[in-house]
């Protein structure tokens, strides 16, 4: 909301009267200070695709710790604003520990890289009871949830604040080889609407369908805008938001991968299956020589570890999804395996 909304919305007070207008392309709110319009804006495609790929990363967040209120305010208090460098939080008997160096191991912590962002959480602490925090070990994304009781406020954080989830690429971490058939889509669809709330496995059962495959048509009813996810409870919920992006639009990584198939641009040199999880080395001939690459998928279709000699690779690991060598590897190695 702008500035004047925002603080009409500041002086409400129980028993005290005011009016809230939804309109098409403006929200009213009328109080005994008076009237606050905020006008619909149209949203960028970059920024609906980095909602809707919360709800990929939100499914891999794992808890890390839970604060409440007062240990809650007392370390957001102690987080600044504008950081010189990264500050890592890990969870000791109490409270969690800030350091200014990074810990030893991959996962066990939160980095903040910018700590104005958490500075939203500010306006909940007066009702807060439990402050519970998740992150992925993926690409270092952090979900905090401020549970005030009758309601729920949660904060999602991309792992670098100088890019949104947008450029995260989880989702493309549980694409696999086989095709969704769009009749199994629309089938799912109405599942979702009349389940309301479930799990992946609760559709698989609903709709006699493989984990794996109800996976993936969860994934993309969730970047089509069709459900969310709540990782507290761990359950997808159907709603419809306001919006709709292309649903045959691929990603651009995706698009490339599909390219180097359609050239068989990819030698598998090892490919093995073992207790559902797949392992897999080659090379891929990409636009500048030829790239070796190996990748690990276990047995719930999730890239684990994924290398590449790439410079997509190279710069980013795996923080921000695979590259299109890796996708295009994986598929491959699926068809083989």
């Amino acid at each position: 909301f702008n500035g004047p909304f925002l603080n009409h919305l500041a002086q409400l007070r129980p028993g005290k009267p005011a009016h809230f207008e939804m309109g098409e392309q403006s929200v009213t709110l009328q109080t005994q200070h008076g009237a606050a319009v905020e006008h619909k804006v149209k949203l960028p495609e970059r920024w609906i695709k980095g909602f809707l790929q919360v709800q990929a990363v939100q499914r891999q967040a794992q808890p890390l710790f839970e604060l409440d209120r007062l240990t809650a305010g007392q370390l957001l208090t102690q987080i600044p604003a504008k950081t010189q460098g990264v500050l890592y939080l890990v969870p000791k008997r109490h409270k969690p520990e800030i350091l200014h160096r990074q810990p030893a191991g991959k996962d066990g912590f939160i980095a903040v890289t910018d700590g104005q962002r958490l500075r939203l959480l500010h306006a909940v602490l007066p009702d807060l009871q439990k402050l519970r925090v998740y992150r992925t070990e993926a690409t270092g994304a952090s979900l905090w949830v401020a549970d005030a009781g009758v309601a729920q406020f949660t904060l999602g954080l991309s792992g670098a604040a100088a890019h949104g989830f947008s450029g995260d690429g989880d989702a493309l971490r549980q694409l696999r080889a086989v095709e969704l058939d769009e009749a199994d889509l629309a089938l799912a669809r109405a599942a979702a609407y009349h389940l309301n709330q479930f799990t992946i496995a609760d559709l698989a059962q609903h709709q006699d369908l493989p984990l794996p495959y109800a996976s993936e048509i969860v994934d993309r009813l969730s970047q089509q805008g069709l459900l969310g996810f709540d990782r507290d409870r761990d359950r997808y919920f159907y709603r419809q938001l306001p919006f709709l992006l292309d649903a045959k639009k691929q990603p651009e990584r995706l698009q490339g991968s599909r390219a180097l198939l359609a050239k068989q641009a990819v030698e598998i040199e090892q490919c093995e299956r073992r207790d559902g999880a797949l392992s897999a080395k080659g090379w891929v001939r990409g636009e500048s020589g030829y790239y070796q690459a190996s990748l690990r998928v276990d047995a719930d279709g999730y890239l684990r570890e994924g290398h590449c000699t790439c410079p997509w690779i190279q710069k980013h690991d795996l923080r921000r999804g695979p590259c299109k060598h890796l996708l295009a590897l994986r598929f491959v190695a699926e068809q083989a395996g």
